[in-house]
């Protein structure tokens, strides 16, 4: 098994493009309540969770989460799960990454992050497809701020 990144921009980028895997294959599901599960012959996935199935190999059928996986990547995906939600500080606390006083200045603890959809949602395509947009384009800020301090 390969080891997840050690940046968290690095990380975030790789559970981005295994989502936009996950997002075209319609035997996926993007529902960011859960890690990687099956229900009714589809796989719901979180970010995290396409990480399980796209980097990892989880099978679709089998229901899976960060502590069925070595702790390198037990601690990434829970990661993932809190950079999705914009909490920087314990997404960095769970890649073992402190803040020395310069970056913790200047790397907020907290971003406010808007939220993928959920497929029960009820609203019309158009309206959904922006707000995927704009969670991805949010994580993307992400990851250019992340980089922007060598994270």
């Amino acid at each position: 098994m390969i080891e997840p990144p050690k940046e968290p921009s690095k990380l975030i980028r790789l559970a981005l493009k295994d989502l936009e895997a996950c997002q075209k294959d319609k035997d996926y599901i993007i529902r960011m309540s859960g890690w990687h599960y099956p229900v009714e012959g589809k796989c719901h996935v979180c970010l995290a969770g396409a990480v399980i199935s796209q980097t990892l190999g989880g099978k679709k059928e089998v229901d899976l989460f960060p502590n069925c996986f070595p702790l390198p990547w037990a601690s990434a995906l829970w990661a993932l799960d809190f950079f999705r939600r914009g909490a920087i500080e314990h997404g960095l606390l769970h890649l073992n990454i402190l803040l020395d006083s310069e970056r913790s200045s200047k790397v907020p603890r907290y971003v406010s992050m808007p939220l993928y959809p959920s497929p029960l949602e009820p609203m019309d395509e158009e309206n959904r497809a922006d707000r995927i947009e704009k969670f991805m384009q949010e994580m993307n800020k992400l990851v250019d701020l992340l980089e922007s301090h060598g994270l």
